[in-house]
């Protein structure tokens, strides 16, 4: 499946930032904040390959918290990607799923 452009230009804007952060920590030899993002990043080129919205859900719920919760640890400032996280929300399955469970008594009681 193609990957819908709205998730398709956060997810690009993440793999620049990643990789221009990558490229930073290389340079102070930092090794571990390297692999933290080069992990955080791995699976998304397979999602713009072949997008399953499996997959986006698995972004936001195992990768996104397993990198935040890394970046705390070392240092690294995870609001670099607040803008993207804050646009890729709203695509997110299960949440879209959520929120129209909720929408829907509320349209069927108006």
């Amino acid at each position: 499946m193609k990957c819908p452009v709205e998730v398709s230009e956060v997810i690009l804007e993440i793999l620049y930032r990643s990789t221009l952060a990558i490229r930073g920590a290389g340079w102070d030899g930092n090794a571990e904040q390297c692999a933290a993002f080069a992990d955080h990043i791995h699976n998304l080129p397979n999602m713009l390959r072949d997008y399953k919205p499996e997959l986006l859900d698995y972004y936001w719920n195992i990768e996104r918290p397993c990198f935040v919760r890394d970046a705390q640890k070392l240092g690294i400032h995870a609001t670099l990607f607040e803008d993207q996280w804050s646009r890729i929300e709203p695509l997110v399955p299960h949440l879209q799923e959520a929120r129209l469970r909720l929408v829907e008594p509320l349209a069927k009681a108006s």
